[in-house]
Parts: structure tokens; C-alpha cells; sequence
């Protein structure tokens, strides 16, 4: 082989390895501030022209007084249009039902989901009932009804136009698997049945550990006969909603689930887990593919060196996206704080965006696929583009 041949193919190589590494200055477009709080959730508008955030003061602070506020931003010309009020915690969810309707959900000292008004501003119906934080929710096909979980170990489902709790459906821990125990003030991780590690926990905690498991992700097939629910016990059931029984348990590690969603065709189920590492010292991060038909893994992929928070499929279901981190005190840096997005295809990672400064707790693409919007503890709002043509 020749030295200018052999030379050719290594720049190749190389300048692959880079592009599908980190993208983050020639997809970035534009960072949105105005959040005096960590941003928590993020929607886009289903014409894609908007985007809804909701914050609430957690790593940085705490107490009532902080921003608890959703925000309605413009995307063309990323100015804030809309705030909305009303929420008396964190807000944790946040989805559009229409362009001129939204829902979010409170955190612990909350407990509710809220109906916008999104010309006006005001509130237009409270749905009450859950114990505990409402960590995520999704609107039905048809936008008549709202499925919710919650930290209280329950999803439930709700009627959008009078408010009313038409179905409550409790989420047990399934014996043998990750399991969370509070036992005399301390915090217990049980691994099918022996004790791995335990950590000191404050008596605020006590309502988190029960015989429930805490619902971290819900979502709704497309034919609206299927809910999913993602557990932090590291399980995903799926329920028939006509016969309101479970017809599913996958369980995808002995570990945390955090995130889990049926791709756009209701065939798979995209998941991100953090499971503890064998000598307990540290968490293995990873998303993984399930098919819904058989309940069986197609494949996981490997990437991340900090907690997933959340992912998420592209409209076409052929790509899914991951995106978490943490920030490292002791060193005062942020750890992988990135977006992923993985080819279905190939199984292997397209490219990565990093710009956040400190964990990020979601990020979805626009309903054409060609942007995504992430948010994070850095109380920023950052859009990425995914082609050369910049969303309007």
C-alpha cells in the first residue's frame, strides 16, 4: 500500500470518529435563558414553533418561594411569550395537548396536574388525587384523556374536560429485582435479596419507600389500548386499558429506570437504566431496546459514563436519543453532561452534543425531526440543529 493511500484512509478514520463523537459546534444554534431555577421538562408544539419548559429550584436551592413557573418561548425568535403561574412545587412534566392547551405536573409539595390556558395564561382545571410527585405524564391520542405517574406508585388516568380520576392502577415492587428499602434512617439497595450497599438517608425520605413502586415514565400506545409505565424498581409494565390488568412485566435491570417510551409504531420500547456496578461503587449507564411483541431485548447501547435521565425516539423511529450527566462537586466540573443519538439500525451512536454546564434532564425532537431541545440543572434551554436548514 502506498504512504499517501495509507494516509488517506487513517484521516478518514479519523475525521469519522470525530463527527460521530461530538457535533456540538456545527448542530448547536442557540441557547434560550430567562429560568431563574433548574429547568425540569421540556414539549414542543405540535406545528414545532413553540416550546414549553417547567423549572423549580433543586440542586441550586430550595423552598416555596422559588420558581416554579412554566415557560412558552417562541423557537424563530427564542423569545419568552408566556409565563404560567400557579404550581406550589417543582414542575416535573409538562406536555401539549393542542396549540393552545397544556398540561404539566407538580413535584412533592404539589402533587397535581394543571390544564393551560396558552393564550391566556390562566389555569383552566386542577386535577387532584396523587400522594406524591407527578413525574410524568401523556396525553392520549385523541387528547380526550391523560395518563399520569407518580412517585405514590400509581398511574392513573384522568378526564381532560371535567377533571375527574376515571382509573387508578397501583405499581407493586416486584420481589427479586432492585428494590429501594427505608430501614431506621437508612437508605437500602437490595440486589435479589441481599443487602449491596446502604446509605444514611433523612427522615424526609420516608414517603419515597414502600411497597409501591415509584413511577418514573409513562406513555400511551398509539391505538390508545396499551399503557406503559416505567418503574424505578427497574421494571416496564404494560397494561391493557379496556381490561385495566397487566399483560407485561420486562424486567430491564437491577437497577434504576429512569426513562421508558414506545417508539412512534408502538413495536418498540426505548429505556434508560443506571444500575449499580458489581464492587457498588459506581452506576453502568445504558439505553435499551425492547421489543413489545415478545418482551425480549434487541440491544443495548453503551455510551454514557453519568446517570440517563431520558430518552427519547425520532418521529420516524429510527433513531432514539439519551441525554444525562452529573456535575462532580468535589472537582466543581460537569460529567458527560451530552445528548446521544444512536442509529436503530446499526446499534451504534450517530453523534453527541455537549454545551450544558450541568445535568440534563430531557430533550426531545421537534415533531419534523430536524431539531432537538434539551434542558437542565444549568437553567438553560438549548436547541440543536440536526440539518443545515435552522427550524423558523
Amino acid at each position: 500500500m502506498k504512504l499517501a493511500t495509507f494516509l488517506a484512509i487513517v484521516f478518514f478514520c479519523l475525521s469519522s470518529s470525530q463527527a460521530d463523537d461530538d457535533l456540538s459546534n456545527k448542530h448547536k444554534f442557540d441557547t434560550i435563558s430567562g429560568h431563574r431555577a433548574d429547568i425540569w421538562c421540556v414539549a414542543i408544539s405540535p406545528d414545532g414553533k413553540k416550546t414549553l419548559t417547567g423549572s423549580g429550584v433543586g440542586r441550586i436551592g430550595f423552598g416555596r418561594d422559588s420558581e416554579c413557573h412554566l415557560r412558552l418561548w417562541e423557537i424563530g425568535s427564542r423569545k419568552e411569550t408566556l409565563r404560567l403561574k400557579g404550581h406550589n412545587g417543582w414542575v416535573f412534566c409538562v406536555a401539549f395537548l393542542d396549540g393552545e392547551q397544556a398540561i404539566s405536573g407538580g413535584a412533592h409539595d404539589d402533587r397535581t396536574l394543571r390544564l393551560w390556558n396558552l393564550k391566556t395564561g390562566k389555569e383552566i382545571r386542577r386535577f387532584v388525587g396523587h400522594g406524591s410527585a407527578v413525574n410524568s405524564i401523556k396525553p392520549f391520542p385523541n387528547s380526550s384523556k391523560i395518563l399520569s405517574g407518580s412517585e405514590d406508585g400509581t398511574i392513573r388516568i384522568w378526564d381532560i374536560a371535567t377533571g375527574k380520576e376515571l382509573v387508578q392502577i397501583p405499581i407493586y415492587v416486584d420481589e427479586g429485582i432492585f428494590r429501594l428499602s427505608f430501614i431506621e434512617q437508612t437508605l437500602v439497595f437490595v440486589f435479589t435479596g441481599k443487602i449491596r450497599k446502604t446509605l444514611p438517608v433523612p427522615p424526609f425520605f420516608r414517603d419515597w419507600f414502600s411497597e409501591r413502586a415509584p413511577v418514573k415514565s409513562v406513555d400511551v400506545s398509539r391505538d390508545a389500548k396499551i399503557a406503559l409505565c416505567g418503574c424505578r424498581d427497574g421494571s416496564i409494565r404494560l397494561f391493557d386499558l379496556e381490561k385495566k390488568i397487566e399483560i407485561r412485566k420486562i424486567i430491564a435491570s437491577k437497577g434504576v429506570l429512569e426513562s421508558a417510551t414506545f417508539s412512534p409504531d408502538g413495536k418498540k420500547i426505548g429505556s434508560a437504566v443506571n444500575r449499580l456496578s458489581p464492587d457498588g461503587d459506581d452506576f453502568d449507564n445504558f439505553v435499551q431496546i425492547w421489543d413489545v411483541a415478545t418482551g425480549k431485548l434487541e440491544c443495548q447501547l453503551k455510551g454514557h459514563r453519568a446517570p440517563i435521565y431520558c430518552v427519547a425516539f425520532s418521529p420516524n423511529g429510527r433513531r432514539i436519543l439519551s441525554c444525562g450527566g452529573r456535575f462532580d462537586l468535589s472537582e466543581e466540573k460537569a460529567i458527560d453532561c451530552k445528548i446521544r443519538i444512536w442509529d436503530l439500525l446499526s446499534k451504534k451512536m450517530v453523534c453527541s452534543f455537549s454545551g450544558h454546564s450541568h445535568e440534563i434532564r430531557q430533550a426531545v425532537f421537534s415533531p419534523d425531526g430536524q431539531f432537538v431541545v434539551s434542558v437542565g440543572i444549568d437553567q438553560t434551554v438549548r436547541l440543536w440543529r440536526l440539518t443545515e436548514k435552522p427550524p423558523k
